[in-house]
């Protein structure tokens, strides 16, 4: 029987990820965001490889600077919390958007304000 060349790709990359597991070099540990709900989106900085932006649908948007070590929420100026989609624009990394249950806001100094 003939495997296709694809389909032996993902057996391969299974049978690396089952070796990683097996010996314990991933693990999940809290990442400090809290509220409870669901995180709807995630946004990276284009440049900056340290910052992300969560949005959720309870206590709106976090930002981290440290890789996702931590997070700060960053919600002054929404005015509601619930947050479905960010993004970040691509030539202006300080430029994030917000689409909340009002609509599209935007942020012009990295979701300080």
């Amino acid at each position: 029987m003939k495997i296709h060349p694809l389909l032996s790709a993902v057996f391969a990359t299974a049978a690396l990820a089952a070796s990683v597991f097996a010996q314990g070099q991933t693990h999940w540990e809290w990442a400090g965001w809290g509220g409870g709900g669901f995180f709807w989106s995630a946004a990276a900085d284009p440049v900056d490889p340290e910052v992300f932006y969560l949005g959720g649908d309870v206590l709106g948007a976090y930002k981290s600077t440290d890789g996702g070590r931590s997070w700060k929420l960053v919600n002054n100026g929404l005015q509601h919390y619930a947050v479905y989609s960010l993004a970040v624009a691509p030539t202006a990394p300080k430029t994030v958007f917000a689409m909340t249950e009002d609509g599209i806001a935007r942020s012009r100094d990295g979701a300080a304000s």
